[in-house]
């Protein structure tokens, strides 16, 4: 939870440090400032090569060019100046807010965004990932939808298909709806790996958290899956592992070391990620290949000891 004034400076430094490190085989890249530069996101990005970033101030972006965002196949960085509650994109209930399809790679980077009111047919309410492994981390998908009523309606927050890979790391994944399976996230013969990421309030006909189809397993780890409906995690029955799950909160229980069924006590009722005083998941996570800041800008402590989800509990 946010409880000091310096932790989105601190969210800004890591990132900028993490973008420095992302790009460090690329060609060092110009900084594109929207709306200082250009008007909308998607022009910033029409105008970037390989290694630019691309730098988005404060507010509420709306509009054709500020959804269905396109990183065009390059190794781009989109990430806000503050943070997910400062830099918001709304899609008004038509189009999505990231499309991944040209063979991102995992230096193609979105960081720092508020994503809601995506709404699509079929699959990838609020982003979209197929052929591709781009990194997405400390982001809200909230409040998006993969609305037909057929068998393609998959992945109301995010969809992850067809032998691609994502890095999703810092992640609120709430109140997204699917009419058919994946509420939250739909992964489809694809390899993913998700870190420190909260899954909760999300809903579906099946898999209200996750359902996942096909091989190879995905790999979870300091996540939270809580109060989605009408269960947490599916898998299809058919060529489908079982996902890797660890050191994660699985409301109903799931095997896996160091995971627990216990309520992750979020702080009151309208508050989607934030960890209560006396939460399970306090120091309950592993610090192998955790991120050094929370989705606030807080920092984690070094070593073994980190807090479970997207939230690092900071004492006042």
């Amino acid at each position: 939870m946010k409880r000091n004034a310096g932790s989105f400076k601190g969210y800004f430094c890591f990132v900028f440090a993490l973008s420095l490190l992302l790009c460090s085989t690329l060609a060092f890249g110009a900084t594109m400032q929207v709306p200082g530069d250009y008007k909308t996101i998607q022009a910033a990005i029409d105008a970037s090569v390989d290694g630019d970033t691309v730098l988005v101030a404060d507010g509420t972006y709306k509009g054709k060019r500020n959804k269905n965002l396109d990183f065009e196949g390059k190794e781009l960085i989109v990430q806000s100046e503050n943070g997910p509650s400062k830099t918001i994109i709304d899609c008004e209930n038509d189009g999505r807010g990231f499309y991944f399809h040209s063979g991102e790679l995992e230096d193609a980077l979105v960081s720092g965004f508020t994503i809601t009111n995506g709404r699509v047919r079929d699959q990838g309410g609020g982003i979209y990932v197929v052929n591709s492994a781009p990194t997405i981390t400390n982001c809200i998908i909230v409040n998006n939808t993969a609305s037909t009523s057929s068998k393609t309606s998959q992945g109301g927050g995010i969809y992850l298909g067809n032998a691609g890979s994502a890095t999703i790391v810092n992640c609120v994944v709430v109140r997204n709806t699917s009419n058919y399976e994946g509420g939250g996230i739909y992964i489809y013969n694809t390899r993913a790996s998700i870190i420190n990421c909260t899954i909760t309030r999300n809903i579906a006909i099946n898999g209200g958290g996750l359902y996942v189809r096909h091989k190879p397993a995905p790999v979870f780890s300091n996540c939270i899956f809580w109060g989605n409906t009408p269960n947490e995690v599916v898998k299809d029955i058919k060529n489908t592992p079982s996902p890797k799950i660890s050191f994660s909160i699985v409301e109903g229980g799931y095997s896996g070391y160091g995971n627990m069924d216990k309520d992750p006590l979020f702080v009151g009722l309208g508050d989607f990620y934030h960890l209560a005083d006396k939460s399970p998941a306090i120091n309950r996570g592993t610090g192998k290949q955790a991120p050094e800041i929370d989705i606030d800008g807080d920092k984690r402590p070094e070593g073994k000891r980190i807090d479970i989800g997207a939230d690092e509990y900071v004492k006042k």
